[in-house]
């Protein structure tokens, strides 16, 4: 017997499991046809292209129960998984890097409440001056409701270096060395 000679919808109804199809070939959109929930489908193996191409979104597989480390797994994208609904710290706790978040649009504050380290933030293109800085002071322009966090203090320390260097930097002048 071959895959075209039986229907999705044939052994959805003898009860196998969506998994199984995954691997015998079947795509995500046969297994929707054939009445396998998008859960379903995810937990058996379907992909983000899978299901891209089945017109399913990000935040319909959230909606149906799938967590953010699924869709990871899965290969949805942080940025479709962020203009789903998903948060930077879901993200991380999925297992998303800083580089991938900032690469989302994810803001270097919105980094730092994601528990992310200094170096991990360096890594991902911020400077120690835009770390030590993220979050802090309102600008001066009209009040916000929103609560600006407390920088952490390695953030304070990286400032205090940052400022050190700035301030003990004195030009330097070229040693001349004379031969005799």
């Amino acid at each position: 017997m071959t895959r075209s000679s039986v229907t999705a919808a044939t052994l959805h109804d003898l009860g196998l499991s969506g998994g199984s199809l995954i691997a015998g070939g079947y795509s995500v959109a046969d297994l929707l046809a054939a009445g396998y929930t998008a859960l379903q489908v995810l937990t058996g193996g379907g992909t983000a292209a899978g299901f891209a191409g089945a017109g399913v979104t990000a935040s319909t597989l959230l909606t149906a129960g799938a967590t953010v480390s699924q869709l990871v797994n899965a290969g949805v994208s942080p940025s479709a998984l962020l203009a789903s609904g998903a948060t930077a710290s879901q993200l991380t706790a999925a297992g998303v890097n800083a580089t991938a978040l900032t690469a989302a649009g994810v803001s270097l504050a919105d980094l730092v409440t994601a528990g992310f380290t200094q170096s991990e933030l360096l890594g991902a293109g911020f400077t120690a001056e835009q770390i030590a800085t993220a979050g802090g002071g309102s600008g001066g322009g009209g009040g916000s409701a929103t609560a600006v966090p407390a920088l952490p203090t390695w953030a304070l320390i990286a400032l205090a270096v940052a400022l050190a260097r700035m301030t003990l930097r004195a030009p330097r002048r070229a040693a001349v060395r004379v031969r005799r």
